[in-house]
Formats: structure tokens, sequence, C-alpha cells
């Protein structure tokens, strides 16, 4: 009983110890990765600012027109209004 304990105790430590070494020659790697996981999550970004932007302008432009539209059919009723009477 005692031998089986002590022998999963060193198979244990022995799988740790090779962890351990794949860790230290993958590391560089998981950097890279995630060095370039930033990199892309940060163009992205970039881009999801500029289709922001973009949507503003449209959105304003859209606005105006919708402004100045009311603000004519209001210029056409008062005129009218007037010419009425």
């Amino acid at each position: 009983m005692t031998s089986d304990i002590i022998e999963i105790i060193e198979n244990i430590e022995f799988q740790l110890s090779n962890l351990k070494e794949a860790l230290k020659k993958n590391m560089p790697i998981i950097k890279g990765e995630k060095k370039a996981f930033h990199s892309v999550r940060e163009y992205e970004f970039c881009g999801m600012w500029k289709d922001r932007d973009e949507m503003i302008k449209e959105l304003t432009l859209d606005y105006h027109r919708k402004r100045q539209d009311n603000i004519t059919k209001e210029i056409i009723e008062v005129s009218s209004a007037s010419e009425a009477l």
C-alpha cells in the first residue's frame, strides 16, 4: 500500500518535471501567440473606430437632411397659410 503511494507520487513528480520542461521550451511560442493575438485585436479595434466614425458621419448627415426637410415643410406651411389669409 505504501509502496503504491510512493510510486504514484514519483509518477506525479516525473510528469511535473516533464511539464516544466515542455513549458520552458514552449514559453516563447506562447508569448509570441499572445502578442500576435493582441496585435490582431488592436487592429480590429482600430477598424471598429473607423467604422464608428463613418457611421457617425452618415447618421449626422441623415439627421441634418431630415431636419432640413422639416424646416422646409414648416416654411411651406407658414407661407401657404399666409397666402390663404
